[in-house]
């Protein structure tokens, strides 16, 4: 009765810490308890069938607990309860398979951890990009205002941080293996029967594991200390990030035209040199004529968030007018949301839920180039875009002196999900060294440094216009030139661990 009781408690205990360590709970430091408790559980079952029951309950447990506010989500887009929550379910259920093929590596090569890691970030560098991507519960994403810790993301992006992450946990696990001598599996001892005792090599694992981890503190310390020291002669740009808190069920309805004119103009009286305004906020399809709606007001240059129409195709887009409402630029937005923007799958799909006919329906843009102003390159994405580092640095590498993203998170309510959504930009700031500044219809808008740091905020649900004079900067960080080349390296060293240690396939193969 006792074991059945420490087995449930583990079983629920993951998917705990994992919730506790995001947004808005934001007890980062649990990340790094996280994933102990499932380590022991799937080393203590006896079969792959009894690994493969525990990873899905655990995993489904874990997205479920951090998905939940699909449910409101979906039900603010008109979608009934029913068809959201089969829809929470389902989406919950395919990034659980990660978590199952997670747990069977974990039952086979319990005591490599370095391998696992690996299988870890590539697990969440699949689910990134499988089925349009989604990859907003990356580990590493749980350190966001763990600031000393994730410096080194302009070298490894989030997913090395994930590995940091991932081997923090795997450390815990292997002290107490190492000194309380843990069963190996068979396959481990297989392994250990090519020479070297594995007692010897948790030693060496142990050592390796504690010298990454005090060597990226070290850098985290030594990148904060400079505190942005070469952005101090840099030019600025003053911005103001226009926050109207519009209602979800206002911004399309003609009724509230005049008051969503009201509510932005309003905003716009101070003398800077850009207004920014959130996704989709513009009320009309941008057209190229807009000037009564501007009627009577002194005009700055600006980015708006605005639906366009080209060659009878819609997109999701930003585009910048100069204080003559003369358009000096659009970008379209090229990583459109899954299950909303548009939807995998969907005429198979709609033959079973009719209702999802009304999902999607915008196009896919054509590029990363900047918005360009008096010579002044702004690198701007969209909403979920930012969920991705490899897109963000294509900007960087065409020249974007600062990032900037805009976003409508009055879909999400009062949940989780728009504290999550506004602390994967502290990444991308770090990641290619820029400041990124973020204009939410709803909030939270901010500003932030290229050290991550939140230099100013609003919160939700309140009008704001938030002002800041921003460095610009030119160049690129080790990430921004090469990418995910973490992942890649992960790629290589697992296929050579599988390929090479023969005897460990082999051994599968026979069982």
């Amino acid at each position: 009765m006792l074991r059945k009781i420490i087995l449930i408690f583990f079983i629920i205990l993951t998917p705990f810490l994992f919730f506790l360590s995001f947004p808005k709970f934001n007890q980062s430091y649990l990340a790094f308890l996280a994933i102990i408790p499932f380590y022991f559980f799937i080393t203590n079952l006896k079969s792959s069938k009894k690994v493969i029951m525990a990873s899905f309950c655990i995993g489904l447990l874990v997205n479920l607990g951090f998905f939940y506010w699909i449910v409101p989500t979906f039900q603010m887009a008109k979608i009934n309860f029913f068809v959201a929550l089969i829809s929470c379910f389902l989406i919950s259920a395919y990034l659980t398979l990660y978590w199952l093929v997670f747990g069977l590596s974990i039952y086979y090569f319990r005591s490599y951890y370095f391998l696992l890691a690996g299988i870890w970030v590539i697990l969440e560098y699949l689910r990134t990009y499988c089925l349009s991507g989604f990859p907003w519960n990356l580990l590493g994403y749980s350190q966001w205002n763990n600031l000393v810790f994730i410096q080194s993301v302009d070298f490894f992006g989030v997913y090395g941080l994930s590995f940091l992450v991932i081997i923090v946990n795997f450390l815990f696990c292997a002290l107490f293996n190492y000194y309380h001598g843990n069963e190996l599996s068979r396959c481990n001892q297989a392994v250990a029967s090519l020479g070297e005792s594995t007692h010897l090599k948790q030693k060496k694992q142990i050592i390796l594991m504690v010298f990454i981890i005090i060597a990226n503190l070290i850098y985290g310390f030594f990148r904060l200390a400079q505190k942005d020291k070469f952005f101090k002669e840099s030019p600025t740009v003053k911005i103001g990030l226009l926050q109207g808190n519009i209602n979800q069920y206002e911004k399309f309805d003609n009724k509230y035209l005049e008051h969503i004119r009201k509510e932005y103009l309003g905003l716009m009286d101070q003398n800077i040199d850009l207004y920014i305004w959130p996704e989709t906020a513009f009320p009309y399809s941008y057209k190229g004529s807009i000037g009564s709606f501007f009627e009577g007001v002194d005009l700055q240059a600006q980015i708006i968030g605005s639906f366009v129409v080209e060659n009878g195709q819609y997109f999701n887009g930003a585009i910048l007018l100069d204080r003559d409402l003369r358009k000096l630029g659009t970008y379209k937005k090229n990583h459109l949301v899954p299950f909303g923007e548009v939807l995998p799958f969907k005429a198979f799909i709609e033959k079973f839920l009719p209702a999802v006919k009304y999902v999607g329906g915008l196009n896919y843009g054509d590029g990363y180039d900047s918005l360009e102003l008096n010579g002044v390159k702004f690198g701007t994405s969209i909403c979920f875009e930012t969920l991705f580092g490899n897109e963000i640095r294509q900007f960087v590498l065409k020249g974007a002196n600062v990032l900037v993203n805009i976003s409508n998170d009055a879909w999400y309510l009062r949940t989780s999900a728009p504290y999550q959504h506004f602390s994967f930009n502290i990444f991308r700031a770090i990641e290619n060294r820029r400041y990124l500044v973020r204009a939410a219809n709803t909030g939270i808008s901010a500003v932030i440094s290229a050290t991550g740091k939140v230099l100013a905020r609003t919160s939700l649900n309140e009008k704001e216009c938030l002002v800041y004079e921003v460095p610009l900067k030119k160049g690129q960080t080790i990430y921004s030139l090469f990418g995910d080349w973490f992942v890649w390296l992960n790629f290589i060293l697992v296929f050579y661990f599988l390929a090479v240690k023969y005897q460990i396939l082999r051994f599968i193969f026979k069982k």
